[in-house]
């Protein structure tokens, strides 16, 4: 039972990371419908996103580790200018550039993650 009510709402203050994680993603929901097409920079970010928005969000190529959504072709956009949710500190793959995209950010959405505007024109 307790961790059925901790999987709907974390109930206290000091969460460990993991177990807190789907919750941290929450405000991206809203974000997602508003800026489109929106690109997660993770896996459990774009699965979330997924999952709870009931709208495709995929990882973008070749951002964090190699995982099920690099093997995807929707996850390598072929657009003028895409949303991308990211960490901070998390760099943009080199490919991006390559392909004569840059970026700016748009806004800061909490402490630790950026809404960026990836376009070439």
């Amino acid at each position: 039972m307790i961790i059925i009510s901790f999987w709907k709402q974390p109930w206290f203050k000091n969460c460990p990371e993991k177990l807190c994680e789907p919750y941290r993603y929450q405000s991206l929901i809203e974000i997602e419908k508003t800026y489109r097409p929106f690109y997660a920079s993770s896996y459990q970010m774009a699965s979330f996103l997924w999952f709870n928005a009931k709208y495709p969000v995929y990882k973008l190529y070749d951002m964090s580790r190699t995982d099920f959504y690099d093997t995807l072709p929707e996850s390598k956009p072929n657009v003028q200018e895409f949303y991308l949710a990211k960490h901070n500190q998390t760099e943009l793959p080199t490919w991006l550039q390559e392909n004569g995209y840059q970026s700016e950010t748009i806004k800061n959405i909490d402490e630790e993650l950026v809404l960026v505007r990836v376009y070439r024109w």
